[in-house]
Formats: C-alpha cells, sequence, structure tokens
C-alpha cells in the first residue's frame, strides 16, 4: 500500500520500505563511487570501474536490474565522472559496457527501454520506475 497510497511522497516514516530500499540504493551507490575514489592511480580506478562493469553486467543478465542501476548510479557519480585521467585508461569494452546498460536505464520516454525488458521470475525490478511515472 506504500505504493499505491502514495505514502512516500507525503509522509515517508509511513513507507518505511521504500525509505529502506530507498537509503540501500544511496548507500551502495555511494560505496561504489567511494571504492573508485580510492584507488590511487587512475590505473587502478580504471581497472575497479571495469571491474564493477562487468559485474554490472552479470547482474543484468540475472534480472537483478535493482543492483545493476545502484552500480552505474555510483559510476555516473559526478566525483568519478570528473576523474578525466581515468576516463582515459578505460578500455573501449568497459566504455561500451557502461553505455549499453545506461541505455537500458534512460528515464527518456518514461523508461521505455527498461520497459521492454525481461520481467520474468526471477527478477528484481527497479523500484524507481513506477514511483516516477
Amino acid at each position: 500500500t506504500e505504493l499505491l497510497d502514495l505514502k512516500w511522497e507525503t509522509n515517508p516514516k509511513e513507507a518505511p520500505n521504500l525509505t529502506a530500499l530507498t537509503e540501500h540504493f544511496n548507500l551502495v551507490s555511494l560505496w561504489v563511487a567511494t571504492q573508485v575514489l580510492r584507488e590511487e592511480t587512475p590505473r587502478q580506478q580504471a581497472k575497479l570501474v571495469a571491474k564493477f562493469l562487468r559485474i554490472a553486467d552479470k547482474l543484468f543478465a540475472m534480472r537483478n536490474y535493482s543492483s545493476c542501476v545502484e552500480i552505474l548510479s555510483g559510476l555516473s557519480n559526478v566525483a568519478v565522472q570528473r576523474l578525466k585521467k581515468l576516463q582515459k585508461h578505460l578500455d573501449q569494452k568497459s566504455i561500451e559496457r557502461f553505455d549499453r546498460l545506461g541505455n537500458y536505464f534512460d528515464p527518456v520516454s518514461g523508461y521505455a527501454n527498461y520497459r521492454h525488458l525481461s520481467f520474468d521470475f526471477p527478477c528484481l525490478h527497479l523500484y524507481s520506475v513506477p514511483l516516477r511515472t
């Protein structure tokens, strides 16, 4: 009923499950960004970004869309995106993987690309999509 009654909009305390999901999403995203920023060299940062992208790709294949987007969100963090030297060390496959995965979760046209994905069981949906549309 938290979604149906839109309790999360008026009083987040009346939507404890959505609040917990949001907090978890933010924690994981910030953790991903922090891990990249903690690496000492751009080469090490690029290696870790590539690893996170491989993990996100596996999560996507398992239809764990929520965790996949948590990782993509962390990698899209402004502090990570400003690391220009990191960008130079990323291999082409990682760049393509980031673009491909990001395209599935693009909010343009009401998440049209996401809505065409398979939601067969088992699947962990990206819960924020029904909240925005």
